[in-house]
């Protein structure tokens, strides 16, 4: 077994089991990724600013609700959502005996980061694969409840081939 994985597996699990080492991980980094993608788009959207495409290289502004579109508030907002999954994981887990604060911290910090890594992650497969549309009545970014088609123009297109 790696000494990475085994010092990993001293802090949560306290078995030197390199499955439940890897599983506890990624389970965590999972809800960790979860709560920041939802922080970012349930609180970005209050930012002032306007959206910002990911996926762009001058980063040029999109419409609120584009698929792709960042701002610094939901990006922040993405970090607290990590970071409270991250900590409250720390608190909780049983760790062994000989973890401390330091290493509850480093776990809380590497959760946070892991996290908020993934909700990006999201966001950049969103601005490439997914197709953000407005609809020609309201003007506002949309989607077709249930696959249908809605009478929209293409804000971001990628053609394939």
């Amino acid at each position: 077994m790696s000494r990475t994985c085994s010092y990993i597996a001293s802090l949560v699990a306290c078995t030197p089991s390199i499955i439940d080492c890897i599983l506890t991980t990624i389970y965590h980094r999972n809800y960790a990724a979860v709560a920041a993608d939802t922080f970012s788009s349930e609180l970005g959207i209050l930012s002032k600013s306007k959206p910002r495409l990911i996926t762009s290289l001058n980063l040029r502004e999109v419409p609120p609700g584009t698929n792709g579109g960042v701002t610094v508030t939901g990006l922040g907002a993405g970090l607290l959502g990590s970071f409270i999954v991250s900590l409250t994981s720390a608190i909780v887990l049983p760790f062994c005996s000989n973890a401390g604060i330091k290493e509850r911290a480093l776990w809380t910090v590497a959760m946070t980061l892991w996290g908020a890594l993934g909700s990006v992650l999201d966001s950049v497969l969103g601005g490439l694969l997914q197709a953000s549309v407005v609809d020609k009545r309201s003007g506002k970014v949309v989607e077709g409840s249930g696959g249908r088609k809605v009478s929209c123009q293409y804000l971001v297109h990628v053609e394939w081939g």
